[in-house]
């Protein structure tokens, strides 16, 4: 079927090729015509835009590789020998499932089973509880009534199921788990008497401390300086106590005196608006007079600090009379 297509595609494209080759014809013989008329002009045109279009489509063909094949191999550059490797190709289709199964009975058979675990019957003893539960009386009857109704379906004969079960012989299993506890046991006992005598070892060892600290304490500090130590410690306590207490007492009274005798908004208001009311005043005086009101106040000022001055002499002289 390849084939017949490939021949059919090298036929298609010798005909295009001749068909081309006679429209190439076709227009150097229009073009060699010295007057042409207009119908001439025009299927020339189509002739070309035919042409273009076919060379377009021949060139956008894949090239055919039988020629490029023939001329390798008429050049020398095709390959010497073929391959020597052809693959086996199974044609038959396996069965699936019967393989699964066959696989499945190999790892039964290769399965290494372990002995399985069998529960024997023994004896669970357990210590009689001294306590009185409400429901014991009841379940006592029950068993009671039970066995009787067994003994009256049984008759004289012994039932099998109230005998006693067969003693269970020790297993190994068994023997390793005992012995595994009683080590646990003794280790946890061994354990506990450890940390009992290390804790009474700590105890005689802190009371032996604690007698020699009071030893050295007793000797080194004279009878009853501690209590008189005590006491004195405990009385400057309460009087630096008492002092803060009257600090703050009068810093209290202080504030609320303050606060008192503070003037309202409105006459504090009242003294600004007349002190600068005199004030204006005065300076108006001052100026109808001619006097400089910056020189009235220096002259002041002076007065001032001298009257200081002499005070403060007056009082010097004061203190070093009295301190001779």
């Amino acid at each position: 079927m390849e084939a017949r297509s490939e021949a059919r595609k090298r036929q298609l494209q010798e005909e295009r090729r001749h068909w081309l080759q006679l429209a190439q014809q076709l227009l150097s013989l229009e073009e060699a015509v010295s007057s042409p008329a207009w119908e001439a002009v025009t299927s020339a045109q189509q002739l070309r835009a035919r042409l273009r279009a076919e060379v377009l489509c021949l060139a956008t063909e894949p090239q055919d590789p039988s020629p490029r094949g023939h001329r390798r191999k008429g050049r020398g550059l095709a390959p010497k020998d073929k391959t020597q490797f052809q693959p086996i190709i199974n044609q038959t289709i396996p069965d699936f499932e019967t393989l699964h199964k066959r696989f499945q009975e190999q790892l039964e058979k290769r399965k290494v089973r372990a002995k399985l675990t069998i529960c024997k019957p023994f004896h669970l003893h357990v210590a009689s509880s001294s306590q009185h539960q409400p429901g014991d009386e009841l379940r006592d009857w029950e068993q009671q009534q039970l066995r009787q109704l067994w003994s009256f379906h049984c008759g004289s004969q012994s039932c099998s199921e109230f005998d006693p079960l067969p003693s269970v012989p020790p297993t190994r299993a068994s023997d390793k788990r005992q012995e595994a506890t009683r080590l646990l046991l003794l280790d946890w006992e061994r354990r506990e008497k450890q940390e009992k005598r290390r804790a009474e070892q700590r105890r005689v060892k802190q009371q032996q401390v604690q007698r020699e600290v009071a030893k050295c304490l007793a000797a080194y500090s004279p009878p009853g300086s501690l209590a008189q130590t005590t006491q004195r410690k405990r009385e400057e306590l309460r009087r630096l106590e008492q002092q803060r207490m009257a600090e703050y007492d009068a810093q209290l009274r202080e504030i609320q005196e303050r606060v008192e005798s503070r003037p309202y908004l409105f006459e504090r208001v009242m003294q600004t608006n007349a002190r600068l009311a005199v004030e204006r005043r005065f300076s108006q005086v001052l100026a109808a007079l001619g006097i400089d009101e910056r020189l009235l106040w220096r002259h002041a000022g002076r007065l001032a600090k001298g009257n200081t001055a002499r005070t403060a002499g007056r009082a010097t002289q004061a203190r070093s009379r009295s301190l001779s």
